[in-house]
């Protein structure tokens, strides 16, 4: 969207180094069972003439170059001059739009981008990089800061803006992915509670737009899997009314059933919640209400004990390279430094470390 926005570049060599910015830190250490003080944002600006970006400044370039991707899409009347950088992404059925607005044109504080919603998609999350935005859908605004995440249904009209020098993600996802959203998010949006799942599916997307080769399939649908859990999870912490609001009673033998379907799939990438919920015999609403009653979701679970297990394996093994990488395909992980993230972020340490690490640390 107007302002949906393009792309600053992030180098890792300073975040690790924790040089000083007037940007706060874009990819941070994520302290395992607390939430953090404020949500994730970046340190510096990635240049958009990097990686696929396109600069644009004639109004009707960027109108062709966005419009395709919505329905009944239309601009404000400018009073300033547009200059704005941008890249599309498909990541298996996900489209990623990432902008950078030096400049939208528009009065301060207008909303400028009009649709009636999204062309193939149902929902829309937006992810909040650096500076401000404000979005209204059904005569609720939500004015979305650096770090924040915010998730609207994409098939109702909505206006959107981004601040000059912001930069934003936008998130389409398909409908099958997410069937269960709608009563969660209601009419209007719904800003997103920071937290620790939501910092990781930025982290995530970042390094996606940061790498300078293109995800193979199997690695693209893991990694779309992984996102959407992760939102999933984030959406869970933001509307805890869902769960106790008309939720079936479960048998507990449901959910020990689907908790040893889980221990015998988890070298299966492509387990879903469909296939654990067709297994067991109730539907993907009611396995939600039923990992709910144990704090998780079901690929949060099943990610859970993918590195319980890899831990385990981690701390018997003579530990090389193509150990680390034997293990992380083992155990489902396409992407081996995904893997390799997500266990720093459970365990505050990379898988070798752990591994070489005495068992009573």
């Amino acid at each position: 969207m107007e302002g949906y926005l393009a792309s600053e570049r992030t180098d890792s060599r300073d975040i690790e180094a924790g040089q000083a910015s007037n940007e706060p830190s874009c990819i941070r250490p994520l302290s395992v069972g607390a939430e953090p003080a404020r949500p994730l944002t970046l340190r510096r600006p990635i240049e958009p003439s990097h990686l696929g970006y396109q600069t644009f400044a004639s109004p009707d370039d960027w109108f062709e170059a966005i419009s395709p991707h919505f329905v009944g899409a239309r601009f404000a009347q400018r009073t300033g001059r547009l200059s704005l950088s941008a890249r599309f992404d498909a990541v298996a059925d996900t489209m990623l739009v990432d902008m950078h607005v030096r400049q939208s044109g528009f009065r301060q504080g207008q909303r400028g981008f009009h649709v009636e919603g999204c062309a193939k998609h149902r929902y829309f999350a937006l992810w909040q990089a650096k500076g401000a935005a404000s979005l209204a859908q059904s005569r609720n605004v939500i004015d979305l800061t650096a770090g924040r995440w915010v998730l609207v249904k994409a098939t109702s009209p909505c206006e959107f803006g981004v601040r000059d020098g912001g930069r934003c993600i936008g998130i389409m996802l398909p409908e099958r992915q997410v069937d269960r959203w709608g009563d969660l998010i209601g009419e209007g949006g719904l800003l997103l509670s920071p937290c620790e799942d939501g910092d990781m599916a930025a982290a995530m997307l970042i390094e996606l737009l940061e790498r300078s080769t293109q995800l193979g399939m199997r690695a693209q649908q893991s990694f779309e899997l992984l996102l959407v859990d992760l939102l999933d999870s984030v959406l869970d912490k933001s509307a805890p009314t869902y769960q106790t609001k008309g939720r079936p009673e479960v048998p507990p033998a449901k959910l020990r059933r689907a908790k040893e379907l889980v221990e015998a799939q988890l070298s299966n990438p492509a387990l879903r919640p469909e296939d654990i919920g067709h297994a067991i015999g109730v539907s993907r609403r009611s396995l939600y209400n039923l990992f709910s009653q144990i704090g998780a979701t079901p690929m949060g679970y099943v990610r859970e004990q993918r590195l319980k297990e890899a831990a385990r394996r981690l701390r018997n093994a003579s530990l090389t390279d193509a150990t680390v990488t034997s293990i992380a395909y083992d155990l489902g992980f396409a992407d081996p430094s995904h893997f390799a993230r997500l266990f720093r972020a459970q365990y505050g340490m990379s898988p070798r470390q752990w591994g070489n690490a005495t068992p009573d640390r």
